[in-house]
């Protein structure tokens, strides 16, 4: 999609980082705009705006707005049917067949909020360590057990924690400390139990990546935030987007690790 492009793109001029930007802040606008125009907007020029639509995949600037405006719309209606769908009460048939359009727009929130930079250090970082320690309850805790037996069959010792096993860490930090990796996950991060474990690591000097909501809490005290995508849990069904996006994360980071240790 158009927009996942956009957001993704790399070995950007500055000038097209800028344009990048200014579309992706003013959707709207662009749709209304003229080459001509959206280089007023962008202090570029049409020949400018042009060659950026072409790089993007597009033929020129009125395909680039019709493949941006299918991409707006594909988004708004996925979210727009699920949404009416699990509010009214669907049939079982309704059910089956918005729950795919569901799973596939939390994907497309997911990827589309994840920065590639962050990714990457991230990955750096569990390349270097040979024990990677989850720490997680509710749903995120069963969803973590198994990103850590598939980190296991890579050759990672992993494991889940709910919460501070003293004992375990104090064993733990005998080893260099680099040579573990700890991850904390809370979609909303502000989870108690999980600010705890947070405190108790921060007092010891050993980092974590968090997993879950930036410019929160337990955001603030982490070394590297991967976001997580979260519905505001207005209805039931805004589990489904929660724990969907945080197992195609851990999926995400299995699939990376295991292309860079073959």
């Amino acid at each position: 999609m158009l927009l996942q492009n956009l957001k993704n793109a790399e070995q950007l001029t500055k000038q097209e980082e800028s344009i990048r930007n200014y579309i992706l802040q003013n959707l709207n606008v662009t749709l209304q705009s003229s080459a001509y125009e959206l280089a007023l907007l962008t202090y570029t020029s049409p020949a400018t705006i042009i060659r950026f639509c072409k790089k993007m995949g597009t033929k020129g600037f009125p395909d680039f707005k019709t493949n941006l405006a299918k991409s707006m719309a594909y988004l708004e209606f996925l979210n727009e049917k699920s949404t009416n769908i699990f509010n009214n009460s669907g049939t079982i048939s309704d059910m089956m067949n918005v729950l795919p359009n569901y799973y596939q727009a939390t994907v497309y929130e997911t990827i589309e909020i994840i920065k590639k930079m962050t990714l990457a250090k991230a990955i750096s970082t569990l390349l270097v360590s040979s024990q990677i320690d989850f720490y997680a309850d509710g749903l995120n805790y069963h969803i973590c057990q198994k990103a850590s037996i598939q980190l296991g069959n890579l050759g990672f010792n992993s494991q889940v924690h709910l919460g501070i096993n003293q004992t375990y860490l104090k064993r733990i930090s005998q080893q260099s400390k680099s040579s573990v990796a700890n991850i904390i996950v809370s979609h909303t991060g502000e989870n108690a139990s999980m600010i705890n474990c947070a405190k108790y690591l921060v007092d010891q000097n050993l980092s974590f990546i968090l997993i879950g909501k930036e410019f929160s809490t337990l955001a603030k005290m982490s070394s590297l935030t991967i976001p997580q995508y979260s519905p505001k849990h207005e209805h039931p069904h805004d589990s489904i987007s929660y724990t969907l996006s945080l197992t195609i994360i851990l999926d995400l980071i299995y699939s990376i690790l295991a292309s860079s240790i073959k």
